[in-house]
């Protein structure tokens, strides 16, 4: 599983900044790209644009969280989640490649439909894939010995009820962050979208249906002396993304998942959350209201 953090700027007449292979591969791509390991997404994104384009860029905006499965390889694919940002131009010179095997230039996205690119940037800028092979990220880096090196993506929702209240979750003894209130929410699986995993994360873990309102925003947490649910040491990076959701259809709050990694929960006022114990995923959504 990877994740890659990439950035629209647009200019005054709204075209889109993307780079234009011209070796044999050919293809468009948003500028972009992997996020390293303990990286904040958003710094990615700014630290890569610099590199590709020479543009200082500050983000703006959350765009999009997208997902795609691509294969790599007859035996193994690749599940990239896509996190899309609004930036606009702070400083820097919009580099010259005509020289080279790339170029980047100002265009209108609808015009790009049918033209070579591969399946993340189609998913990206939603249009139809055109089948050309998305190039390797490369291989995680290595794992300290005896540390386990875990980038995760964790879903989570600022869910509330038609009252204002928001709904919490208690994480118990054994898993990191034992004590705290929670948003409902976890960890994406392999193939899901972010927002499958939500849905079913929020079902597992409180019986309720949601409705997603739309992206709350990204938080980064990196913790390098975690410890994993088995007892290993851990070197730990969570990228969190929060939705604004709603309940579909109140039902009394039940945990089906029962052994897992919430033992409480409970529907709070927001000036209830300030004092409670909490961890860094419901500190971003006090921060993104």
């Amino acid at each position: 599983m990877r994740v890659g953090a990439h950035g629209i700027l647009t200019d005054d007449s709204g075209r889109t900044l993307l780079r234009q292979s011209t070796s044999q591969t050919g293809g468009w791509w948003v500028p972009g790209g992997r996020v390293p390991h303990a990286e904040n997404p958003a710094d990615t994104v700014v630290r890569r644009f610099a590199a590709e384009t020479g543009l200082v860029v500050e983000t703006t905006g959350l765009r999009s969280v997208t997902s795609a499965v691509v294969p790599v390889t007859g035996e193994w694919s690749e599940h990239n989640t896509l996190i899309l940002y609004e930036v606009k131009a702070v400083g820097g010179t919009l580099r010259d490649d005509s020289g080279d095997d790339d170029t980047h230039r100002w265009c209108d996205i609808k015009d790009l439909a049918g033209q070579p690119m591969c399946h993340t940037t189609s998913t990206m800028l939603r249009l139809p894939a055109t089948g050309l092979p998305t190039p390797p990220t490369g291989r995680a880096p290595a794992e300290p010995p005896g540390k386990l090196l875990e980038q995760r993506v964790g879903a989570y929702a600022w869910l509330t009820r038609p009252d204002g209240r928001v709904l919490l979750t208690m994480i118990p003894e054994g898993y990191w962050a034992a004590g705290r209130w929670h948003l409902p929410g976890g960890g994406v699986d392999f193939g899901e979208t972010p927002e499958q995993g939500l849905a079913r994360e929020v079902y597992e873990e409180t019986s309720q249906q949601v409705r997603l309102r739309g992206l709350r925003g990204v938080a980064s947490r990196h913790d390098p002396d975690s410890v994993a649910p088995d007892g290993r040491p851990s070197d730990f990076h969570g990228i969190n993304i929060v939705w604004d959701a709603e309940v579909t259809h109140e039902v009394p709050l039940e945990i089906l998942d029962v052994g897992g990694s919430t033992s409480d929960l409970r529907w709070f006022d927001v000036a209830e959350i300030e004092a409670l114990p909490k961890t860094a995923a419901v500190e971003a959504g006090l921060a993104l209201r």
